[in-house]
């Protein structure tokens, strides 16, 4: 795969067109115009995952981040910010995978949460 394929690949999904690869990202993190390495002491965590209720965060070095949550139709189910100190309940949400997109405004990091 060549480096514009690759682009490509990743720009898919941070459009949301390739939602099953979010869970295959611990590494790597999509820049302003390329793929970058991931800053390794910005790490979020999400959990407890699998959850009925409330998520929390922790590895994000006491920022604040953006947050959209997207379900496995494709749709944004939640768009708000992420901190440590903060939970967000999802108790409402149907039972299913989602995936937790946050960004720092120069690079975006994917985890994926089951609610059960």
């Amino acid at each position: 795969m060549n480096k514009h394929n690759l682009l490509s690949f990743f720009q898919a999904i941070e459009k949301g067109l390739i939602l099953a690869f979010f869970a295959c990202l611990p590494f790597f993190a999509i820049g302003q115009n390329s793929v970058v390495q991931q800053d390794v002491s910005l790490k979020p965590i999400v959990y407890p995952n699998a959850t009925n209720g409330l998520i929390k965060f922790k590895g994000l070095r006491g920022e604040t981040l953006l947050l959209n949550v997207v379900n496995d139709q494709g749709k944004t189910v939640f768009t708000g910010e992420a901190s440590e100190k903060e939970a967000i309940n999802i108790t409402h949400f149907p039972n299913g995978v989602y995936y937790f997109r946050f960004s720092d405004g120069q690079q975006s990091f994917y985890r994926n949460v089951v609610k059960k």
